[in-house]
């Protein structure tokens, strides 16, 4: 009967040190446990060390690339400031005209398999309709903001028909908007596609060239043709709704996910169980990354969103129309 109770308090003596060694400090309450328990809660902890240490890396069903591809659509807009004062008893007045870029849509990047120097800007045509011009705002890249940090010199850089200017965290190109090569448009699907050069080079001090943005050129292997979209399928789209993730300290695009609620065969548009607000249109839609491998791809894009006909406020339906 000794010799039993001098086993058992080396056991417990030895399951302390662990449990001290795991991290576990024991009170002298703790004691009146017996050591079966002790071992239980030593085991447990033990496992949950050794899942933490070798589990994989956390899962994510969006990538940054498709992220990267998004750009953000501004419009000119001329804002009348008229200022007046008192000088010497006489009322005076100065009217100011001052242009600034809004937020109008966003759209989305495509690799130009014909000239590689030239990006292919895709988004939905009735953000360009009445326009002769759109601005196109891109993430600038961190190498080029840290070369201007110290350049000095006009923060706007012409290339033929197309005007680069640096905004705060972002660059942006005014692209002319004339029926040609250049610019083409699809009413039936209310489509869009802008062709114009990428971003310039900046040549920084000693002779360094670092391009103004990176934005990521989606190519063929990175879309899934429509027929292979199903009923079901979990999707995301990225964009600026109501103006969100649009600031001059850099662009960071809303990402929303949902599900295709509705996939007619007989029609080009489906509807995504998501809510899309004033400027999505034009986002990009990708299916996600799912956990047997397959990549995020391009699906389509959303052009408006779905109105609930039996209100007369015409409130939105919390679905994505897309094509």
């Amino acid at each position: 009967m000794q010799a039993r109770e001098s086993y058992q308090g080396d056991t417990e003596g030895s399951i302390e040190t662990s449990l001290g060694t795991a991290g576990i400090q024991l009170s002298r309450a703790d004691s009146r446990y017996p050591t079966w328990a002790l071992s239980v809660v030593l085991l447990v902890t033990m496992c949950n060390q050794t899942l933490a240490q070798c589990a994989p890396p956390r899962f994510t069903w969006f990538d940054k690339q498709s992220i990267l591809s998004t750009v953000l659509l501004q419009k000119q807009v001329q804002e009348t400031v008229i200022q007046s004062g008192l000088s010497h008893g006489t009322l005076l007045t100065d009217t100011q005209v001052r242009y600034s870029l809004r937020p109008h849509g966003t759209g989305f990047v495509l690799l130009n398999y014909l000239n590689p120097y030239r990006m292919v800007i895709v988004t939905c045509r009735h953000l360009l309709r009445g326009h002769s011009s759109i601005w196109i705002t891109t993430a600038a890249d961190s190498s080029f903001l840290r070369a201007i940090a110290t350049a000095r010199g006009d923060r706007v850089v012409s290339m033929g028909r197309d005007t680069w200017r640096v905004e705060g965290a972002n660059v942006s190109a005014l692209c002319k908007l004339v029926k040609d090569s250049t610019y083409v448009e699809d009413e039936s699907l209310d489509i869009a596609a802008i062709q114009f050069l990428r971003p310039p080079t900046f040549h920084a001090e000693y002779g360094e060239a670092v391009p103004m943005s990176r934005p990521t050129r989606l190519g063929i292997s990175c879309t899934r043709p429509r027929d292979s979209c199903h009923l079901g399928d979990e999707v995301f789209f990225t964009g600026f709704p109501l103006q969100i993730g649009a600031d001059s300290g850099g662009l960071e695009p809303v990402v929303r996910s949902g599900s295709i609620a509705w996939c007619p065969r007989r029609a080009r548009e489906f509807y995504v169980d998501a809510f899309s607000l004033a400027g999505n249109s034009g986002s990009p839609v990708f299916a996600k990354r799912s956990v047997m491998g397959d990549p995020v791809a391009l699906v389509g894009m959303v052009f408006g969103h779905r109105y609930d006909i039996s209100d007369t406020l015409r409130k939105n339906a919390g679905l994505a129309r897309c094509v």
